[in-house]
């Protein structure tokens, strides 16, 4: 927890430790495939984290003088490797986010509902794309860079790559943060807040991917749907990071792999008010 006190907010009249926001976009000159994008905008603070942050919305806080849905926009741009952008939120970050949005959507109160109706949206449309990419409006330290290096990792024939980054790696660039690490048999790791899926076979998996999110935080449910014995391998720390992928291929249907050595400005995302003021005060 913060130790700021429950009626002290941040002066923004502050001169600012960080750095300034960066100027006009340098998109990549890049010919490829450029991937459209699902960004989901939902997420709201509790009542402390609002009035410290002066805002109820996740997605429209402020880090070194920016909102967090525009660094996100910022960072895809930059990529150059972007197509569409569909913005899914409340009306407060629609209405922010503007143009830069190709498409906007109303927040369904769920993530793996704004996911859906975001692949939905694009499966819709005169050109539907074969993948896309899913990317969280809350990760303060990412850029156009950190797009491309996930990216350039993910094979051509999976339906999903996640991002999969070492306490080691995660600590070193951000020292002294409260991250959570997952305790694998290799060592303990952090998913990263940005996915490349196969739009079609992740629409087929999404009850499977909705079950897990919506009993992920009752571990007999989670041992129900993932099985005893991987869920006993987990607490007893013999769990490996292919037995994991493993078990995600085995609920969804889908083929995937974690893509190692990757950014870790991908997980790091504001989930807690320590993680905002840690934003605020270091780059």
């Amino acid at each position: 927890m913060s130790d700021r006190p429950e009626d002290q907010v941040l002066d923004w009249n502050a001169v600012p430790t960080a750095a300034p926001n960066p100027g006009p976009i340098q998109s990549s000159a890049y010919t490829g495939v450029k991937y459209d994008v699902i960004l989901p905008s939902g997420g709201k603070l509790d009542a402390h984290f609002a009035r410290v942050a002066m805002s109820e919305t996740k997605a429209l806080i402020k880090v070194e003088g920016g909102a967090l849905i525009y660094k996100a926009l910022f960072a895809l741009e930059e990529s150059g490797r972007i197509g569409r952008k569909i913005v899914i939120g409340g009306q407060e970050v629609n209405d922010a986010v503007g143009d830069r949005a190709d498409v906007t959507l109303r927040d369904t109160g769920s993530l793996a509902g704004n996911v859906a109706n975001g692949l939905r949206e694009l499966a819709n449309s005169d050109d539907p794309p074969e993948k896309v990419l899913i990317m969280t409006t809350d990760l303060p330290y990412v850029t156009g860079k950190h797009v491309n290096d996930f990216l350039d990792a993910c094979p051509d024939n999976l339906d999903f790559c996640v991002p999969l980054i070492t306490e080691t790696d995660f600590i070193e660039r951000f020292p002294s943060s409260g991250a959570t690490f997952a305790k694998l048999n290799e060592g303990n790791f952090t998913t990263g807040c940005l996915y490349l899926v196969n739009a079609r076979a992740f629409s087929r998996a999404m009850p499977k991917i909705e079950e897990v999110i919506a009993n992920r935080k009752s571990v007999l449910k989670l041992a129900a749907l993932l099985g005893a014995g991987f869920s006993w391998k987990y607490i007893f720390k013999q769990l490996t990071a292919d037995e994991v992928v493993k078990k995600i291929q085995e609920i969804t249907g889908c083929s995937g792999k974690a893509i190692y050595d990757v950014p870790p400005e991908l997980a790091f995302d504001i989930d807690e008010l320590v993680d905002y003021e840690y934003a605020l005060r270091n780059r």
